[in-house]
């Protein structure tokens, strides 16, 4: 005898959500006998933790005593006042602003290795959450269209199996409920590590790296990268944007003084 349909949708239903119960409770209990650690400290994490402690979230945010106010530079000075730096004076950079979570060093210099370079892309999560929670802080009179992630060239993609970028701006988009436009933007060429290049090196590889697909109407643009070092990388992505009518507002999880690599 066949079942009503009404009577064996309801019954999946109840079936789909004892799973769901069962595999929430497996997950409870799962935590209370092997506790995961925080990739950092290791220290036992709580219900609530993801990836990385708080205290470690915490360590992850040093900012500078002052910074430039458009590309984030780090000032080295003992100023504390924040202004524009000597180069964005001289060579503006065709993005809006520049925002990061935190200083390229310490804790979040750690988390960022261990994510980027040593296959961990369960970090992305709290990584990513940390990088969102600075932009709704401080994005107030930008409201994006669109979150771009800074692309690998297929070769590095391969090399790696993930774009850390693409996986911080999957976090972001949840958190800003802005879609991703992770096909706008294309690395045609590959290029050597840029850690291992000097600033105007990055600049000369970076030139033509970058072209922008699709021809859409000009949107407001998070361009999401994980480190900003020289900002080569993210002038190059913002210069073919810009160049399309698009505004652009970087984000990066991390700032490295210029010097730095």
């Amino acid at each position: 005898m066949t079942e009503p349909a009404g009577l064996s949708h309801q019954l999946r239903h109840q079936s789909t959500a004892l799973i769901r119960r069962l595999r929430q409770e497996w997950r409870w209990a799962l935590h209370l006998l092997l506790p995961p650690a925080c990739f950092l400290c290791h220290h036992p994490l709580s219900a609530e933790e993801t990836g990385l402690c708080q205290r470690c979230l915490t360590d992850c945010q040093i900012r500078p005593p002052a910074a430039c106010i458009h590309c984030g530079e780090p000032f080295r000075a003992a100023s504390s006042v924040n202004h524009r730096c000597t180069r964005c004076q001289q060579d503006p950079p065709p993005f809006d602003n520049l925002l990061y979570a935190g200083l390229y060093q310490g804790a979040l210099k750690q988390a960022i290795q261990q994510f980027k370079y040593h296959n961990q892309p369960r970090l992305a999560h709290p990584l990513g959450r940390l990088l969102s929670t600075r932009c709704l802080a401080a994005m107030t009179d930008f409201q994006p269209d669109a979150i771009i992630p800074v692309p690998l060239h297929p070769d590095r993609l391969r090399k790696r199996g993930f774009n850390q970028s693409l996986q911080l701006a999957r976090v972001l988009s949840r958190e800003l409920t802005c879609p991703i436009s992770a096909t706008l933007l294309l690395r045609n060429r590959p290029t050597p590590p840029l850690k291992d290049l000097r600033p105007f090196e990055r600049e000369a590889v970076l030139r033509h790296c970058f072209t922008v697909q699709h021809n859409i109407s000009p949107r407001r643009i998070v361009l999401v990268d994980d480190i900003v070092t020289t900002t080569a990388t993210v002038r190059a992505c913002s210069n073919q944007l810009v160049q399309q009518g698009h505004r652009v507002l970087v984000v990066s999880l991390a700032r490295a003084p210029r010097e730095s690599t």
